[in-house]
């Protein structure tokens, strides 16, 4: 799996497995991989059940009452080349329901994703991984001050082991389905991640290092900031006072003179409240208007940025 592959479940003649090539186009390699479901098929989820490394695949369908699965769970092989359906797992033997939408968890917090499906006429099917795995994990939760509340469509790069995993935060998942705001990593036999690398809608990078596994982390946007050149703004520019009254300001040191200089002004829910373009190394700004409370200020010099919170009184 390339991260940036798709399984299409909404298909007359079953479902699609549609692998990005890249240029624009995708081609369908369900039959290839060994998962199709020959079933009016409604919602899937990646995930990685077992912790592996390896993301796995779980779709749910509608079936005519046959008492046949109506649900599939792959789980992948080696380097995702290919899938398997485990016929003793429960998944398999017992969910004959007519599905509609499948959502990704932790009810026990132990850092296994477990499944909750949503049924026509049952109450919902609530799948509790209890894989037996000594590999290790981590889950990741983003707090986005500029782009959106929950981070909704940043990409999420966990480096371990020698590669690097991917994750995309979304606003819904399949068919009337919305996952848990937490991000599944499975990291194998890591017992600490390299980095953890997040890239917001905002344009803003954070990073952290030497990431210890089976924990959940929370990253808030701007906290951990990375510029192009590894240099963040944090250590050359002063945001003061804060808490602020009416004058608020931003001072650069001689580093960045005659940089292309900007700051905007957010509010708590992501709007932009105030722009300005800089021209001296020292600006006292206005921000009288304000009603009191949190904002936030990024900064941009160039192709760097810094975030910084305020407090207005």
């Amino acid at each position: 799996i390339s991260n940036d592959d798709q399984i299409e479940p909404n298909s007359p003649v079953g479902n699609a497995f549609l692998r990005n090539n890249g240029d624009g186009t995708f081609t369908n390699i369900s039959d290839a991989m060994g998962t199709n479901v020959n079933s009016v098929c409604w919602g899937s989820v990646f995930f990685d059940a077992n912790l592996d490394e390896e993301l796995d695949i779980f779709t749910v369908a509608s079936r005519n009452g046959t008492g046949t699965a109506s649900s599939a769970y792959f789980e992948a092989g080696t380097g995702g080349a290919s899938y398997t359906q485990p016929t003793t797992s429960g998944i398999y033997a017992n969910d004959t329901s007519i599905s509609y939408g499948n959502a990704l968890g932790d009810i026990d917090n132990d850092g296994k994703p477990d499944v909750a499906v949503l049924n026509h006429l049952e109450t919902i099917n609530l799948w509790q991984n209890q894989t037996v795995t000594s590999n290790n994990y981590l889950k990741i939760k983003l707090e986005g001050t500029i782009s959106n509340r929950d981070g909704i469509g940043s990409r999420i790069e966990v480096f371990a082991n020698g590669k690097s995993q991917y994750r995309y935060t979304h606003c819904g998942e399949s068919y009337l389905v919305q996952s848990s705001a937490s991000e599944f990593v499975g990291v194998g036999s890591a017992t600490a991640i390299d980095y953890v690398q997040v890239t917001w809608l905002s344009g803003l990078v954070d990073r952290i290092e030497n990431v210890a596994a089976n924990q959940q982390i929370t990253i808030i946007e701007g906290s951990s900031p990375l510029s192009t050149n590894d240099v963040t703004l944090d250590d050359f520019v002063s945001v003061y006072p804060n808490p602020v009254n009416e004058i608020l300001t931003i001072s650069f040191t001689d580093l960045f003179n005659g940089n292309n200089k900007s700051v905007e002004f957010y509010n708590t829910i992501g709007a932009v409240v105030k722009q300005v373009e800089l021209s001296e190394m020292t600006s006292a700004m206005d921000i009288s208007e304000f009603a009191s409370g949190v904002y936030f200020v990024k900064i941009k010099v160039d192709n760097r940025y810094a975030v910084q919170r305020i407090v207005k009184e």
